[in-house]
């Protein structure tokens, strides 16, 4: 039997994701995990680095969840957020959302005119430090966690990141996977990273990455309380706002249609 699934693509500085509309709950007998995996892949399916799901909530605009394109569900995803806020906006006409997650309630500021999005991520929380053979660096929380490297990014290259990425994904320091980050402070106002996500191998972007490296970098006096931060598809702004770090910028609307999935 073939299931016809009207999607949405979107994309956040090439971070990009199939949506999928469940508020009348038309979908909520497919399997997500099984949909994110057929979706994902690029030749038998669309093409994406996962699935977001919204659905119907209580105590906000809307439920966001997140499957990766291996069919694991994530907590938090920060571009997929500017996202679901877009796609909000352009149906209500309200600038202000609410999105509940895994990860508790974000409410985001939409400005359609720009198809620019502000996140309010909430506050990081440092795990603990990470020390490995060579490898030094933070184990940050937000929402989800990242391992935040402190090698320099231009001392090691993809293939080398790429490696090291995938080793500590079978690790026993991380039986459920991690979001990796490599990063290279450019000056106090720009931060240039490398993302390896769990569950969806190397990305364009990341938005919690960009939150938890951003906080990993101020909470140790390396950079200003506004950084740009340049990723594989494109920049983003992080800042500390009234004690709460905001992710900012565009999102692009790649195309509509309908998911054939047998």
């Amino acid at each position: 039997m073939t299931t016809e699934i009207e999607f949405v693509k979107m994309t956040a500085q090439g971070n990009n994701y199939i949506y999928l509309d469940n508020r009348g709950l038309s979908y909520a007998n497919l399997d997500f995990n099984a949909l994110s995996i057929a979706i994902s892949d690029i030749r038998f399916g669309i093409g994406s680095d996962g699935l977001v799901v919204i659905d119907s909530d209580r105590t906000a605009d809307c439920l966001m969840r997140i499957f990766n394109s291996d069919g694991s569900e994530a907590k938090m995803c920060g571009n997929a957020l500017r996202c679901v806020a877009y796609l909000m906006t352009k149906e209500s006409k309200r600038s202000m959302i609410s999105i509940n997650t895994l990860s508790g309630v974000k409410t985001a500021e939409v400005d359609t005119l720009l198809n620019s999005v502000r996140v309010n991520m909430g506050i990081p929380k440092l795990v603990k430090k990470y020390t490995s053979d060579s490898l030094t660096g933070n184990i940050i929380d937000i929402g989800n966690q990242h391992l935040v490297l402190n090698q320099r990014e231009s001392l090691m290259s993809r293939i080398q990141f790429l490696e090291l990425a995938e080793d500590k994904q079978n690790s026993s320091d991380f039986p459920d996977g991690i979001n990796i980050e490599l990063i290279e402070i450019i000056d106090r106002k720009r931060i240039k990273a490398i993302v390896y996500e769990r569950g969806s191998g190397l990305t364009y972007a990341c938005g919690s990455g960009a939150t938890a490296l951003f906080w990993d970098c101020y909470q140790n006096g390396l950079v200003d309380d506004t950084v740009m931060i340049k990723l594989d598809g494109g920049e983003v702004k992080v800042s500390l706002e009234n004690n709460n770090v905001i992710l900012e910028g565009e999102v692009g609307h790649i195309c509509t249609g309908t998911f054939y999935w047998s």
